[in-house]
């Protein structure tokens, strides 16, 4: 099995590992991926410590039939070590903090009535003239959504 070669962009404050977009479609990723990650073409620049955890423990699984997240940490320095070649990049003003930010290219139009997630939590759209409402199926609350948490919603 060939490893996987990734670059850690790495500044003062942050890092990221650059991915091909097509390997988080294939690892059914793209609605995990959070708008702290970055994008450039086809390369996504995820956050290193959420985005990029979701997606070494994907890869891992697949190609070894086990989830790091099952394993001790000796365990999976093993297991990283055989899977991937990472290079780092280190730079004070990082480029990938000018890219824009992740988004799901083709994320659906928002509607009123529709069912949509956000941080593991079910809503419905009741207004999105303005500020985009929504109200929590489990409690029945309403909310109004920031940019940010617009750019995190998705669809079942």
């Amino acid at each position: 099995m060939s490893r996987l070669k990734i670059t850690n962009f790495q500044d003062g404050g942050h890092g990221w590992f650059a991915v091909k977009r097509s390997l988080l479609k294939e690892l059914d990723l793209m609605t995990k991926i959070s708008s702290c990650s970055y994008q450039k073409g086809e390369t996504v620049y995820l956050e290193e410590d959420c985005d990029a955890a979701l997606f070494f423990d994907a890869y891992a699984k697949k190609q070894t039939g086990v989830s790091p997240k099952d394993n001790s940490w000796e365990g999976w320095q093993t297991i990283s070590q055989s899977l991937f070649d990472i290079k780092k990049s280190y730079s004070d003003n990082s480029p990938v903090r000018k890219y824009p930010r992740f988004q799901i290219k083709d994320k659906p139009v928002l509607s009123v009535g529709l069912k949509v997630k956000l941080y593991g939590k079910e809503y419905i759209v009741t207004n999105i003239l303005g500020k985009v409402t929504v109200k929590e199926v489990s409690t029945g609350n309403n909310y109004s959504l920031r940019k940010i948490q617009l750019d995190e919603l998705t669809v079942d």
